[in-house]
C-alpha cells in the first residue's frame, strides 16, 4: 500500500501532463493573456478620450485654416474695392436700382455706403486675424455675407446684375460663381462661429486696438486720395497709362 501511495504521488509529478516545461509554458500564456485584457480595457477606457483629443486637435487646426483664409480674404476683397471706391459705389446703385431691388432712396447714398462697407470689411478681416472683440467680429463677419449670399443668388438666379463686384475690376466674377464663392465663405465662417472658444487673441486688448485705430486711418486716407486722384492701381481694361 505504501509503496502505491508514492507510485500515486509521482506519477503525476513524473507525467508529461505536468512536466516543468508544460508548466513554464502555461504561466507565460497567462501573463499574455492577463496582458491583453489590460491592453483591452485600456484601449477600451481610453479611447474615447483619444478621440476627443485627436478630433478637438484637428477641429483646431480646421478654426485656424478657416480663420486665416477668410480674414485674408476679406482684407484682399476690401482692399482691391478700396482701391476704387467710386466703381463699388456704380455697383451698389445698380442694385439700389428699380429694375433689380427697387431702392432707389438708397442711390444717393451709395458712395458713403461704398466707402463705409469696403473699410469695414477690411477691418474685420484685421480683427478676425488679430482675435479682438471674436463675438462682435463673428457676429459681422456672418450677417454680412448671409447678406451678400442673399444678393449673388439674387443676381444669379434672375440674372440683374452681371458683375457683383466682390473683387472689383481685378478678378471678375459671374453671380454664380460669386453665388459659390459666398457659400464657400458661409460654411467657413459658421465653422468659426460654433467654435469661439477655440479663437485666441494674437496680441493684448491695447495692442490689437491701436493696430485697428492705424488700419481704419490708413484706410480713411486711401480713400480720400483715390477719390481725390484715380486708383492707386487700375485694373480697368483702357486703364491710363504714361509713356516715356
Amino acid at each position: 500500500n505504501r509503496e502505491k501511495i508514492v507510485c500515486l504521488i509521482q506519477i503525476p509529478y513524473h507525467s508529461s501532463r505536468f512536466s516543468p516545461f508544460k508548466y513554464e509554458m502555461s504561466r507565460w500564456a497567462s501573463m499574455r493573456l492577463l496582458f491583453s485584457i489590460f491592453i483591452l480595457l485600456n484601449t477600451s477606457c481610453f479611447a474615447p478620450i483619444y478621440y476627443i483629443y485627436y478630433k478637438e486637435k484637428s477641429m483646431k487646426a480646421v478654426v485656424i485654416f478657416c480663420r486665416w483664409f477668410v480674414g485674408i480674404l476679406f482684407i484682399f476683397s476690401g482692399l482691391i474695392k478700396l482701391n476704387d471706391p467710386l466703381g463699388f459705389s456704380y455697383k451698389l446703385d445698380e442694385y439700389f436700382s428699380a429694375a433689380v431691388l427697387g431702392l432707389e432712396f438708397l442711390q444717393p447714398f451709395a458712395l458713403p455706403m461704398a466707402i463705409f462697407v469696403v473699410i469695414f470689411e477690411v477691418v474685420l478681416g484685421i480683427m478676425l486675424l488679430l482675435g479682438f472683440q471674436k463675438k462682435f467680429t463673428i457676429w459681422s463677419i456672418l450677417l454680412m455675407i448671409v447678406f451678400f449670399t442673399f444678393l449673388t443668388f439674387y443676381s444669379a438666379y434672375f440674372d440683374k446684375v452681371t458683375d457683383c463686384g466682390c473683387f472689383g475690376d481685378a478678378i471678375p466674377l459671374t453671380p454664380w460663381q460669386s453665388f459659390y464663392k459666398d457659400i464657400v465663405l458661409l460654411v467657413m465662417i459658421l465653422i468659426l462661429f460654433f467654435n469661439m472658444d477655440n479663437l485666441s487673441s494674437t496680441f493684448t486688448k491695447a495692442k490689437s486696438s491701436l493696430i485697428i485705430l492705424v488700419a481704419t486711418i490708413i484706410c480713411f486716407i486711401i480713400a480720400y486720395y483715390v477719390l481725390m486722384h484715380l486708383p492707386i492701381l487700375d485694373f480697368r481694361a483702357y486703364k491710363i497709362f504714361f509713356l516715356y
